[in-house]
């Protein structure tokens, strides 16, 4: 895995890059590259208005015509009390372990995902086949934010498959309803810390073990 840091005023994006690998056995071990290798990216970029983007992007080395697969981006949640999407709402215990908010087929579509305290507005863009948060146990859940979910896709060698989301915080200015405006978002908090740890007071490129 190869990291890029870069800083630029307020605004700080991290870009991983590498080749997608499958599972290690003791989750340290490094595996070979999956074959035919596929080179993966992922950048996060926030900054003071609270609004976190995330671009989740796939490159192949061959042409894989007509490809079903799954491939996500996760995003921890904690604190999980609820969602609503499109005027249908669920709340935290109803269905643990399903999908629930699914977002296929309405890209653009706000999910509003309420946290302990907070809450958050995501909004997946073209190119994402699906949105989705799966909750788990004593109030933890995550978000998928699925660039491949099952639907035939044909991948061009050394042509990038991209798409981008945003995840904006309840205490920045955006058209989250207003009854979700109060308090302050400890998840923006976060993850600006983990970018802020992440850049280490420094830009450039950086190579790092690769992950498992």
């Amino acid at each position: 895995m190869r990291k890029r840091a870069d800083q630029s005023g307020t605004s700080a994006t991290v870009t991983f890059t590498g080749e997608l690998r499958g599972r290690s056995w003791n989750g340290v071990q490094t595996t070979p590259a999956i074959g035919p290798v596929t080179n993966y990216r992922l950048t996060y970029t926030i900054d003071q208005s609270g609004t976190i983007e995330l671009t989740v992007g796939l490159t192949p080395t061959v042409d894989l015509p007509r490809t079903s697969a799954f491939y996500a981006l996760t995003v921890p949640l904690h604190g999980f009390e609820g969602w609503e999407l499109n005027g249908v709402t669920g709340r935290a215990g109803e269905r643990i372990g399903d999908r629930v908010g699914e977002c296929k087929s309405q890209s653009h579509s706000e999910l509003i995902i309420t946290l302990a305290g907070s809450c958050l507005a995501v909004t997946a863009g073209d190119g994402f086949q699906n949105a989705f948060i799966v909750e788990g146990h004593n109030g933890t859940a995550s978000l998928f934010l699925a660039l491949l979910d099952g639907t035939e896709t044909d991948l061009k060698a050394h042509e990038e498959l991209s798409a981008t989301a945003t995840i904006t915080t309840a205490n920045s200015q955006s058209a989250i309803p207003s009854r979700f405006r109060n308090g302050r978002s400890s998840y923006c908090a976060t993850l600006s810390v983990s970018l802020a740890n992440a850049l280490g007071g420094r830009e450039g490129d950086e190579e790092e073990d690769e992950e498992t």
